[in-house]
């Protein structure tokens, strides 16, 4: 089962919407919306789509604390969709086969909405390539595409994915590089800023070899998992404008910090902590 919840309690209940496979004749993933002691079905296989479609499987699911869900589902055409479910309807955001700048979608995958409706998402486009796109509750623009220019470094490769979303519209997103592994990239105001490419020294010694999994909240910090040389990997933050700490150990005016790096040391009482010991 894979669960995304948002964090707004409504008195003692929460919304939460996740991927829910119910074992039948055949095994279907349904999406489900569960809020308080219920579980309400949004997009169960057989249900009807916009325009007169059928859902098939629906996965990957987004939630923004006014109840809002995301999701890209296959439908009866046997092509994918990315729908928006609001006030009980739903409603088709982007479909399989709609021109854009990257080339025409395919698959859809990795929604991020945030509390305004906005939504990032990642989509085949052209041919097999994959890019990063920015709903705005109007139109989707591409953000990123395959062949693109990657600020700092070099052109964008094949895969540009994961993007996620917070309050005020800005973006972290993953990008394969055409001659190297997968950099971290920032949107905000339609401009791309580099946070690292595969090869920039690491906070702290060493140099990135790769980096994926951001994830954004509403100050526009971005943290992420990159590998590390010699060896190991770690999680690092990025911190727009605000400079490494007295005595970071890493680049002169970097942005980044680490979190935690491969055999690095943890404290033994951390704030918070109670000792089991006794005695």
């Amino acid at each position: 089962m894979r669960l995304t919840y948002n964090r707004r309690l409504y008195g003692q209940r929460m919304a939460v919407a996740f991927r829910f496979v119910w074992l039948t004749c055949s095994v279907l993933p349904r999406l489900l919306l569960a809020q308080g002691f219920t579980i309400s079905p949004i997009a169960r296989p057989g249900d009807p789509a916009p325009d007169g479609e059928v859902f098939v499987t629906a996965y990957n699911v987004s939630i923004n604390d006014n109840g809002q869900i995301a999701f890209p589902a296959l439908i009866s055409r046997i092509i994918t969709g990315l729908f928006l479910f609001d006030q009980g309807e739903i409603f088709k955001i982007a479909e399989h086969g709609t021109p854009t700048r990257c080339g025409t979608f395919g698959l859809f995958d990795y929604p991020s909405l945030n509390p305004e409706g906005q939504i990032a998402f990642s989509a085949q486009a052209g041919l097999g390539g994959i890019g990063v796109f920015l709903w705005d509750g109007n139109k989707s623009q591409a953000i990123a595409c395959p062949g693109d220019p990657a600020p700092d470094c070099g052109t964008f490769g094949s895969v540009v994915s994961n993007p996620t979303l917070n309050y005020g519209g800005q973006m972290a997103f993953a990008g394969r590089l055409s001659t190297s592994d997968f950099g971290i990239f920032f949107y905000d105001s339609k401009k791309i800023t580099k946070i690292t490419c595969p090869g920039d020294p690491a906070p702290g010694g060493g140099n990135f070899i790769r980096a994926f999994v951001p994830t954004i909240n509403d100050q526009g910090q971005v943290a992420f998992e990159a590998e590390i040389s010699p060896q190991g990997s770690g999680i690092f933050l990025y911190d727009k404008g605000q400079p490494a700490p007295g005595g970071f150990r890493g680049v002169p005016g970097s942005n980044e910090r680490p979190v935690a790096r491969w055999r690095q040391g943890y404290p033994q009482n951390p704030p918070g902590h109670r000792s089991r010991n006794r005695g």
